[in-house]
């Protein structure tokens, strides 16, 4: 226990010495959410304006006007990425060789419950490729729905009901999604390192187990731990696929 709340504290500091990157995140995010806006004030000004009147000129100008909005749309998440890129690579700069240390522990105490003992680099990794990726700027503009369906709201009331009742179907199917994938996540990640370990020992021992006449022990061995992994990774593979469709289907229904 007493380990875990140091590394979450040594996890939480080393976030903290990117605050001001992630505010800069925070305010790109709000710039971007409210230039999300111009592709459809751009349409309700063509079909108000520009098709009554046949008004090349005022076509024109609305044309500009999108052009520049989504420039700066394309400009702006190239930056909140980049910055997010920066925060992820200064978190593993910072912690990388705390994990290597662990690690080098690990090793010396002769546990092998961690499969090959390299866990801990590989949940830096995926932190590290959860916070370069889509994932944090998704967070960040979720709050964002709330401003987008009081936008609907006003345009009329049934049009906000109705993407409220779709948004919170969405989260449902979401909720579901993790709640179901999180355990085959975590056995797929334990047979992985499982198979690393079975391949590990295998190539160091090839020479004893050709010796001693166990090679087709050693292979069968290797058949086994390596089905399993196949097996997990085709049930989170399923499991992804049916709720990815179903709220796939959802979103193009709604």
């Amino acid at each position: 226990m007493a380990s875990d709340t140091t590394t979450t504290t040594e996890l939480r500091d080393a976030l903290r010495s990117s605050k001001k990157a992630l505010i800069a995140v925070g305010i790109l995010s709000a710039v971007l959410n409210i230039l999300l806006l111009g592709g459809p004030i751009y349409m309700l000004l063509i079909y108000d304006s520009v098709m009554p009147s046949n008004s090349i000129p005022t076509l024109m100008g609305l044309l500009i006007l999108i052009a520049g909005v989504y420039v700066f749309q394309g400009l702006f998440d190239i930056l909140r990425n980049r910055i997010l890129a920066d925060v992820a690579g200064s978190l593993d700069l910072k912690l990388s060789n705390r994990i290597h240390q662990g690690i080098s522990a690990l090793k010396l105490s002769g546990n092998r419950s961690d499969g090959d003992g390299l866990t801990p680099m590989r949940d830096l990794d995926a932190i590290r490729g959860f916070l370069s990726g889509p994932g944090p700027g998704a967070l960040i503009d979720l709050p964002w729905i709330m401003f987008f369906l009081a936008l609907l709201t006003l345009l009329h009331v049934w049009l906000g009901i109705t993407a409220f009742v779709g948004a919170c179907i969405l989260i449902v199917l979401t909720a579901l999604n993790s709640r179901v994938s999180q355990p085959l996540v975590r056995e797929a990640s334990a047979a992985q390192a499982r198979r690393s370990l079975v391949a590990q020992d295998n190539r160091a021992n090839v020479e004893m187990a050709h010796a001693l006449g166990m090679k087709r022990q050693m292979h069968r061995r290797w058949e086994e731990t390596n089905a399993e992994y196949l097996t997990t990774q085709d049930r989170l593979a399923r499991a992804y696929g049916i709720y990815g469709g179903i709220s796939k289907v959802f979103r193009m229904f709604l």
